[in-house]
């Protein structure tokens, strides 16, 4: 199955900490339901690209995925 995956920015992109989400969308579907994962890391470590396997394998199961930075 092939997997389109895309970042948005919700901020501007030349702060330091770019927010941003990148969404999962496996081909050939449309009108599901998505998942959105916010990470842990008490608001000063770890990323969402830490959890790329976890888009990868939702998207692949038919879902579309969306895994968000924050601050």
């Amino acid at each position: 199955m092939n997997i389109t995956v895309t970042t948005h920015y919700y901020c501007p992109q030349q702060q330091e900490n770019k927010l941003s989400l990148d969404l999962y969308t496996p081909d050939g579907t449309s009108d599901k339901p998505v998942i959105v994962f916010i990470h842990g890391g008490a608001w000063i470590s770890e990323d969402k690209a830490e959890y790329a396997n976890l888009g990868y394998g939702w998207a692949e199961l038919g879902h579309t995925v969306a895994l968000v930075n924050y601050r």
